[in-house]
This record gives structure tokens, C-alpha cells and sequence, in this order.
């Protein structure tokens, strides 16, 4: 599978506060009309990040998987944002900041109720979602579609889904935004731990 790694560099500010101290955390799910972006977080420094991979499976649809792999052997620093999308930029969508991004067309929410799994050493290591084995889903409580979930503060990575730790929130963007801020409910990008400046 081809990966392309493209690094966005802005002026920002981060205030830290206090937050995991385990290794990468899934702290976000984003979809937003062809925006399909999954948001990580790295407490400490990550260096093999090629030990980690993303599973999106279609709940009510188990055999429909599509998987990840980051580049093995890459270092990734504490502190970091990573961002996942099949999207070839989202510099437009989020504006500029300072991430690793990576393009892939695994990361594609059919019909936002996807569980997304973060695997390390091929164990689970994190989740968002119920992996349901029905044929016709109802409307979980934990969907995303045209909106999102992110990861609520000093939680996580939690092995299998706890809802508990999430703020989810769905219908809250159109198919005609292109920008993050154009939602009624923004999402609350690279705030996982830390307090955002503008």
C-alpha cells in the first residue's frame, strides 16, 4: 500500500496540562462529508511507530476491514499529533498546524457507524466503536456520521471501546463545509491533554 507522509508547519501554541502517560492514543474520529479523518496522540515518544496499524470496520459487516500500517522504524516525538485521511491535505479543511499526516484510502467512513481500532504488536490496543454483527445496525449511540467523537482529557489507550471516555456528537457539519470552524459544533482539533491557544 502506498503511504504519503506530508509534514504542515505552522505557528501555534500549546499550553500542556496534564494528560496520559501510556504510549499512542486514538483521540479523535472525524467525518465530514469526504472528510474522513482519524485524529492520534503521542504522550510520549513512539520510536517504531510501524508497531501500530488501523483497522475501520463497517459494524454490521465484520468481514469488511480495511487496515493501516504506518511506516515501521519512524520515530514519532512526545507531544505529538498524528492525522489519517484519505484526503491528500487537510490544510484546507483544518487550516495550519503543525501535524504528521498520512494519506490513505483505508481511512473511508461508509456509513459513520465504522469502529476504529488501533492494534500494536497485533494486539488491540485502542478503539472507537462496537464491532456489531447485525445486518441492519440501528442508530448506536456512539455514531458519528457528519460529525465526530474525540477522546475526553487523561483517558485512554483503553484496550476495547468505553464510551464513557468519549464525547461523540453526529448531524453536526454539512456536506458543503470546508472548513472545521463551519460546523455548529467544531471539533476541538489538537486539544487532547493540553489547553489551546488561538
Amino acid at each position: 500500500m502506498k503511504t504519503n507522509l506530508i509534514y504542515m508547519q505552522c505557528l501555534f501554541s500549546l499550553i500542556a496540562v496534564m494528560g496520559s502517560a501510556d504510549d499512542l492514543v486514538l483521540t479523535g474520529v472525524i467525518s465530514a462529508g469526504s472528510m474522513d479523518i482519524v485524529e492520534l496522540y503521542t504522550p510520549i515518544d513512539i520510536p517504531d511507530l510501524g508497531r501500530y496499524r488501523i483497522e475501520v470496520t463497517n459494524t454490521g459487516v465484520s468481514n469488511l476491514v480495511k487496515t493501516f500500517r504506518f511506516i515501521p522504524e519512524f520515530f514519532i516525538p512526545a507531544g505529538s499529533f498524528i492525522y489519517v485521511s484519505k484526503r491528500s491535505t487537510l490544510s484546507g479543511f483544518f487550516g495550519c498546524y503543525t501535524v504528521f499526516f498520512y494519506k490513505t484510502s483505508s481511512i473511508s467512513f461508509v456509513g459513520d457507524d465504522e469502529a476504529v481500532t488501533i492494534y500494536k504488536d497485533g494486539k488491540v490496543h485502542d478503539r472507537y466503536g462496537d464491532i456489531v454483527e447485525v445486518s441492519s445496525s440501528p442508530q448506536y449511540s456512539w455514531n458519528y456520521r457528519m460529525g465526530w467523537a474525540h477522546r475526553k482529557n487523561n483517558t485512554g489507550p483503553d484496550g476495547d471501546f468505553v464510551e464513557r471516555n468519549w464525547d461523540s456528537h453526529a448531524s453536526v457539519f454539512s456536506n458543503t463545509n470546508d472548513n472545521w470552524h463551519d460546523s455548529n459544533l467544531p471539533y476541538p482539533l489538537a486539544t487532547f491533554g493540553k489547553h489551546f491557544v488561538y
